[in-house]
């Protein structure tokens, strides 16, 4: 719920119980600042995600699992991709990509389901 229509609700309920308004009014705003807070936090969590080449098994489970995060290249290997395009230069840890918003469930399925064990996570 957003904070004109809390607002817009506890205007209503203080307009029949004139002497809670001031109590209400404080605790919408708590509540609005609270949320916002959480928003703020969670926006701030960052995974990042690496693959360490020289385990990896090629299999591609990876790549299954979250397309979006992971490909195969012709050397046979998984790699991290961030905006659609493949680090691979120079590979490994040195090569590590932001996970999209939406997707860490699927990175971290992709780990363990990883036979070479070679996706690395680092969250924030």
């Amino acid at each position: 719920m957003s904070l004109p229509v809390l607002i817009d609700t506890v205007s209503l309920f203080c307009y029949f119980r004139h002497q809670l308004s001031y109590c209400n009014v404080a605790y919408v705003m708590d509540s609005y600042e609270h949320e916002r807070n959480m928003e703020e936090r969670q926006a701030a969590d960052i995974m990042k995600v690496w693959i360490d080449q020289d385990l990896c098994t090629g299999d591609g489970l990876c790549e299954e699992i979250a397309p979006d995060v992971f490909v195969l290249l012709d050397d046979g290997l998984a790699y991290v991709k961030e905006d659609g395009k493949a680090l691979s230069d120079p590979g490994g840890q040195a090569c590590m990509a932001i996970v999209p918003a939406g997707l860490e469930d699927a990175v971290r399925e992709a780990a363990q389901e990883c036979p070479g064990e070679c996706i690395f996570i680092e969250e924030d």
